[in-house]
């Protein structure tokens, strides 16, 4: 097996161009906020994500916020509007895994508390190099009793050669899983981009079965996995005490530049919900257009 390794621009969706890119763009963020500095425990669990491509951390999220998010996401779900916004599902029909929420325009005010939040900030600056920025925002529940496919199968997200996303289980239920090729975020193998949507035993083959870990996740814990590695959310197999969804999740998504380096592509914050942040967290926000 041939393999490549970061930073040789075979390693990295879009090859050396966008590699430069990426160097370009880190090295104006840090001129942007020379002064920032991560904690040293968001240090230490960047050094551990630098090698593995993963971290968790358990019981470290508010419960309370975490169930007023899906309230609001279950009324979404159910009404299609929340806080006077109307809201438009993808997915959700017969042959499809999961529905999603599309928030390119973000409404829904009980997400922000995770936005905002200083461990996943910290985290986030720590392992990038500089200081953070939000970029985007995934709400998604996944049915049961649907046949595999999608982000239920290995792939590498394409957004970023290095970047941090965050996982945020809105129930309990046993199918809270994910499963992420350690080390895969800087090691690819020859042809690794070819199909994008990978199957379990090639890449159990490749990467060997230690190499790939399956987390389950409760609620209140915290998952991030730099997904420029090859990852994939497992398939849904039962239901748990909460009713006929296999799992529910938000992920949030920090990067040292505009999402897939557009940056005509911003998302959107109406200037109502803007203003009820903190000041001290509106930088997080450069790439986010208020509208």
């Amino acid at each position: 097996m041939i393999w490549h390794e970061w930073p040789d621009g075979r390693a990295i969706k879009g090859g050396s161009v966008v590699l430069n890119k990426f160097n370009n763009a880190l090295s104006e963020r840090k001129k942007k906020y020379p002064n920032y500095k991560p904690s040293e425990e968001a240090l230490n669990i960047a050094k551990v994500i630098e090698e593995k491509g993963y971290y968790y951390v358990e019981n470290c999220l508010d419960i309370d916020q975490i169930d007023r998010l899906k309230e609001a996401f279950d009324k979404i779900l159910l009404e299609k509007q929340h806080d006077g916004y109307t809201h438009v599902l993808k997915g959700g029909g017969p042959g499809d895994i999961d529905v999603r929420i599309d928030q390119k325009t973000i409404t829904i005010k009980e997400v922000l508390p995770f936005l905002t939040n200083d461990l996943i900030i910290d985290i986030a600056g720590a392992y990038l190099g500089s200081y953070p920025a939000f970029c985007a925002l995934g709400l998604r529940k996944e049915f049961l009793n649907r046949n595999e496919g999608g982000t239920q199968m290995f792939h590498v997200d394409p957004n970023s050669p290095k970047f941090l996303k965050f996982f945020i289980y809105l129930k309990d239920v046993p199918d809270n899983t994910h499963s992420y090729v350690e080390g895969s975020h800087r090691k690819k193998f020859s042809g690794w981009e070819h199909p994008y949507r990978q199957p379990t035993e090639k890449i159990m083959e490749i990467y060997g079965k230690d190499k790939v870990k399956r987390f389950i996740t409760n609620k209140g814990d915290l998952l991030m996995a730099d997904t420029h590695g090859f990852h994939r959310g497992t398939k849904p197999v039962q239901s748990g005490p909460e009713g006929s969804f296999g799992k529910q999740v938000c992920t949030i998504q920090y990067e040292c530049h505009p999402d897939y380096f557009n940056p005509n592509g911003f998302s959107f914050m109406p200037r109502s919900l803007f203003q009820t942040i903190d000041s001290k967290y509106k930088n997080i926000f450069d790439y986010i257009e208020v509208i």
